[in-house]
């Protein structure tokens, strides 16, 4: 009883990272992305620094997101196959 009980939650705690892989995944896809350009001055482009570091940081939310999901994934199924 006690070793399923172990088993359990280690399944459970396997899948928690695979949990936030998937809202990591859901708030990058989710959240709208800021515009970049501001305007343009004498053919150079001007551009929002903060909005480009803000996408930046989305875009690798979403690849964060991407590895938890796919680590826990195998993790879990690794875990069922035992």
């Amino acid at each position: 009883m006690k070793r399923n009980q172990e088993r359990t939650s280690s399944a459970l705690n396997r899948s928690m990272l695979m949990l936030l892989g998937g809202m990591m995944i859901l708030i990058g896809f989710t959240l709208n992305r800021m515009k970049i350009d501001i305007g343009y001055q004498e053919e150079m482009r001007i551009i929002n620094k903060t909005a480009y570091d803000y996408n930046k940081y989305l875009d690798e939310m979403k690849i964060i997101g991407l590895i938890l999901f796919t680590i826990g994934g195998v993790i879990v199924a690794s875990t069922l196959l035992k």
